[in-house]
């Protein structure tokens, strides 16, 4: 070989030796290019980003999560619901993990190859916050839950009325939560709403039979037994005393025990044995306790129970047995034994002329005040007391004082003796005067000042109990006196009466009665005195209270014919 032969093979040499080498580098700049870029034909979550380099298409994808994110997904049209906001709810997208999943090309030819020849659709990684995605599905179904309505048993008068219940909705929130989890994030239409019918808890033949059990107790009636005493429940009784309970997928019956009970021995008073209280005899000036002793009475609960287990099973019989209830007394005999009634406070005995009525009347009121019991701080009222002046309450007709100071006859007359007698020994009891009223007109037999009247519904005789003790009043009486006398803790030595003049006099008048009825009478003067009540103690005066009264004249009545 020539020596141009030679260098032309060298320079051949260093030519292919070059293009080698340029190839080479144009190969490796164009698959650094290409593994900056996304390969020509990806899609990922809809989105072309083929070509685009790394960073756009996150840029890209992220834009679009964003927004999707916040795109509000429509729920069904037969709601009024809001729309949903996915990232309100805790959906939302993960831009990396999906960016992650577009593949990665080698820098082999083939993988070249395959990168230019890529069709890659990457669907979105969507996250959920399921705390978050879980109270929003809750807040939906509340939105649209309408609770069924249960049916209702009521009395009407005296019938039992059935009200049927209907259904109501509620929403599936787990078909919800699939249907807003398939349109997140691509999804256009709305989400179904997928409601179910909800029953009411109670089934109809459920509430039919409570409204039998009803029907047949009300039509058949209930004999109540207690010890020896019977019963009949009347309808007024059990559509008054009976209402209907919705639970645990039954209507039950709910007696008013209390209340049934009052009504049954109000009519049957023999359902009943009252307790007898605690009390005090005298026995040689000594209060000494007395005691009672326990009654029975219906047991509310028991009663209420059998009544409710005859709506559900009524007996063949038609009488239902209740046990009794023991009444423990109002005042046992311990309770008394503290009360610290241990003195005699006062006695005090007022005559009066004998007539039957005055014994029937005083008698009677005497028996209603003899016992009583006045705690610390309560207040007597002897029309209360001693009731309201009626034949069935014990009283007959007997003079009292009419309009204008003249005589007439009533029912009660005479009482005014017990009156005068109890306020004349709470007096020297040192009770604390609430309200007293002399008669209008001075009557002989009373001292003057210290005597009292009552007249039902127009005035009454109050003393209270201003001591830190109890105190015990006991009455009694004759055919010509009444006695009553206070027992109790003494605070004061001596409680005297003191008498101021009379002032003021009024001379009376005389006149003519005509008429059928007239009774006659003297007259009398009228005039004013003040009584001073003092209290001592030790021997001294501690304290001194006035008592004013004013009698009005009372005419001299003569009986005449026209």
């Amino acid at each position: 070989m020539t020596k141009p032969s030679r260098r032309w093979a060298g320079a051949t040499l260093g030519a292919v030796a070059g293009l080698v080498l340029l190839l080479a580098s144009a190969y490796v700049a164009g698959a650094w290019w290409m593994s900056t870029r996304m390969p020509p034909g990806t899609i990922v979550a809809g989105i072309d980003v083929g070509g685009m380099d790394t960073g756009q298409a996150s840029a890209a994808v992220a834009s679009w999560a964003s927004a999707r994110e916040q795109e509000p997904i429509e729920l069904a049209a037969q709601s009024l619901l809001d729309p949903l906001v996915p990232r309100d709810a805790g959906l939302g997208i993960n831009v990396d993990a999906t960016m992650g999943l577009v593949p990665r090309f080698g820098w082999a030819p083939p993988d070249l190859a395959a990168w230019l020849m890529a069709r890659i659709h990457v669907e979105p990684v969507v996250t959920i916050d399921e705390a978050r995605l879980d109270a929003s599905m809750r807040e939906l179904a509340g939105a649209v839950a309408r609770p069924p309505v249960e049916p209702v048993l009521r009395f009407e008068g005296t019938a039992p009325v059935l009200v049927p219940g209907s259904d109501g909705q509620a929403l599936d929130t787990g078909l919800l939560r699939d249907g807003v989890l398939a349109a997140f994030p691509t999804a256009e239409v709305p989400v179904e709403l997928s409601l179910r019918p909800q029953a009411p808890s109670v089934p109809e033949d459920e509430a039919l039979r409570a409204w039998q059990g009803a029907d047949t107790l009300i039509t058949e009636r209930l004999t109540i037994t207690a010890g020896e005493a019977q019963a009949r429940v009347t309808r007024r009784q059990i559509a008054r005393t009976v209402s209907f309970r919705t639970a645990n997928g039954t209507i039950s019956p709910v007696v008013d025990g209390a209340r049934l009970k009052a009504e049954l021995v109000a009519r049957h008073p023999d359902l009943q044995v009252p307790g007898r209280d605690a009390t005090f005899r005298i026995r040689a000036g000594v209060p000494l306790v007395v005691e009672g002793s326990p009654g029975t009475t219906l047991d509310e609960a028991a009663l209420a129970a059998a009544v409710e287990a005859a709506f559900v099973n009524y007996p063949s019989s038609g009488s239902v047995t209740v046990p009794l209830a023991a009444i423990e007394p109002d005042l046992t005999a311990d309770e008394a034994r503290a009360l610290g009634i241990t003195d005699r406070l006062s006695r005090f005995t007022q005559a009066f002329p004998y007539a039957p009525y005055r014994v029937q009347n005083i008698g009677r009121a005497a028996d209603f005040i003899d016992g009583t019991i006045l705690l610390p701080g309560q207040t007597f009222s002897l029309n209360e007391t001693i009731k309201e002046r009626t034949r069935e309450n014990g009283y007959t007709e007997g003079i009292v004082i009419g309009p204008g100071g003249v005589f007439r006859e009533d029912l009660g007359g005479g009482v005014s003796a017990a009156a005068t007698t109890t306020w004349t020994a709470a007096f020297f009891a040192g009770m604390e005067r609430v309200e007293t009223r002399a008669h209008s007109i001075y009557i002989s037999r009373y001292q003057p000042g210290l005597e009292a009247t009552v007249a039902w519904g127009v005035f009454d005789m109050r003393f209270r109990n201003d001591s830190p003790y109890a105190v015990l009043i006991k009455a009694r009486t004759t055919n010509t006196s009444m006695t009553v006398s206070f027992w109790g803790t003494r605070i004061y030595d001596e409680i005297k009466a003191e008498f101021g003049p009379r002032t003021d006099i009024v001379p009376f008048d005389t006149i003519t009665d005509t008429s059928a009825q007239c009774l006659g009478q003297s007259g009398v003067s009228g005039f004013d005195i003040t009584v001073d009540r003092v209290f001592y103690v030790a021997g001294a005066e501690v304290r001194r209270e006035p008592i004013h009264t004013e009698y009005r004249p009372a005419p001299r009545v003569v009986c005449g014919s026209a």
